[in-house]
């Protein structure tokens, strides 16, 4: 959890979260970043860019037309171009991929979940505290229920590819949600009492989000539509959940009117 915008989710449940917060994310991120640049160099050497990217987006803008019994993944490519002992390895590789998962899905999902409803976007029961747990049980029992239903969605052939598709268009929002990150950093130096106690004061601010927000539109059109995430059907599915949200929002607000005092303050760590 090292990495990517995930340690926000539970950055107020440790100790010393400035000092993890930071550590964290940046050796997390090196890492990851280090094993993924030598993984995609290895197999872009192996199999070369043009059949990936070719393969990927014919995955996710016409799966019928993929000669395979199976969903064409660089791990599958591998695992069927080498021989059997390393076949099983990097088969295992998957599944242990797969477990790693589960932690951080259920709690990244129900502290999500435990905060739209703290905030008034969902059903108040959901962000009970368990007095014997101290955790927000009933947000992590629908955190299961609904990744239960989604691995029965990606088991099944018919379903897997349009499911990996919404998978895709769920990297394109966050890629878009992150750029509207970099955009609040620039306005940040406009309310200084916002930032009074962080070590880092404008410009640099405003430089950082400046370099965020192009380097997330660089990413969201340069490098998603190799995997479908900028095809019409793409973003018109995005699109569809950008609104569904808003209306979400937008009845929550007339049905609370202290709902909107929840966005004009940052709370603390």
């Amino acid at each position: 959890m090292g990495f990517n915008v995930n340690p926000a989710y539970i950055a107020g449940e440790i100790r010393r979260a400035g000092r993890s917060f930071l550590i964290g994310t940046l050796l997390g991120s090196t890492f990851w970043f280090a094993g993924l640049a030598t993984g995609l160099l290895l197999a872009y050497h192996v199999m070369g860019f043009p059949f990936l990217s070719a393969t990927d987006y014919l995955l996710f803008n016409n799966p019928s037309q993929v000669p395979l019994p199976a969903l064409p993944y660089v791990d599958m490519l591998l695992a069927t171009s080498t021989t059997p002992a390393l076949s099983i390895i990097i088969i295992l590789a998957g599944i242990i991929q797969l477990f790693i998962y589960i932690p951080w899905a259920y709690i990244t999902m129900s502290r999500a979940l435990f905060a739209y409803s703290f905030d008034g976007l969902l059903p108040e029961k959901i962000s009970e505290v368990s007095d014997k747990t101290h955790g927000p049980v009933r947000a992590i029992i629908v955190s299961a229920v609904i990744a239960f239903i989604l691995y029965i969605i990606i088991n099944i052939p018919q379903s897997a590819t349009y499911a990996y598709l919404l998978g895709s268009i769920g990297l394109f929002i966050e890629t878009l949600s992150v750029f509207f990150i970099g955009v609040s950093l620039i306005l940040l130096p406009l309310k200084p009492q916002l930032y009074s106690n962080s070590w880092i004061k404008a410009p640099m601010l405003t430089l950082i989000g400046g370099v965020i927000a192009v380097y997330m539109t660089l990413l969201e059109y340069m490098t998603q539509p190799v995997y479908g995430a900028n095809t019409p059907i793409a973003i018109g599915l995005a699109v569809a959940l950008l609104v569904l949200f808003s209306v979400v929002y937008l009845i929550q607000r007339l049905r609370k009117a202290s709902l909107q005092l929840v966005f004009k303050e940052i709370p603390p760590e």
